[in-house]
């Protein structure tokens, strides 16, 4: 659960989403580590324990990969805390969950902490972005069906986007 102006560290939010992603599974603990140790996987109880509780210093790489495959979730899931919280990306740098989600999936460049140069630097993304709802109806006027793109719709709509952008700048309009 979320606790307000909270700041995780990578460790802790490993450890809550395995205990979510755990818990959602409906496994007990004593069950995740069975599944890990059938795997291969030596890891004692009370290792898992401590960090799902957030009581170890860090994650090897090798443990978080061998989770998110028992789990059956992205290295990402167990990385990235919930949307309305922030991480230390940093022992200095505190950041939105969903900006580290979409410097993650790279979506957008790391952030520097500063919101002038943030801002400066996804401005052209946000621009485009504005435009989105123009392209999906421009779209939607030729029958193309947006909730359910494949390749060839996304680069359609991505033409639409930049058609939009193009006409509307012009124009001076989001």
């Amino acid at each position: 659960m979320p606790i307000d102006d909270e700041v995780l560290d990578l460790t802790t939010c490993i450890g809550r989403n395995v205990r979510r992603i755990r818990n959602h599974r409906g496994w007990r603990g004593d069950d995740l580590v069975e599944r890990l140790r059938a795997v291969g996987v030596d890891i004692k109880r009370d290792a898992l324990f401590d960090l799902e509780k957030g009581k170890r210093a860090s994650v090897s790489v090798d443990l978080l990969i061998q989770l998110a495959y028992v789990l059956d979730v992205s290295p990402l899931v167990l990385m990235l805390p919930p949307d309305d919280q922030t991480m230390a990306v940093t022992p200095t740098l505190n950041v939105p969950a969903k900006t580290v989600y979409e410097w993650a999936v790279g979506g957008q460049p790391a952030p520097t902490g500063d919101p002038v140069t943030d801002v400066a630097r996804y401005g052209a993304q946000a621009a485009l972005l504005r435009q989105l709802p123009y392209a999906v109806a421009h779209h939607q006027s030729r029958r193309l069906d947006v909730g359910n793109l494949d390749t060839e719709g996304i680069s359609q709509l991505l033409a639409a986007i930049t058609e939009v952008s193009a006409k509307n700048a012009g124009r001076n309009e989001p």
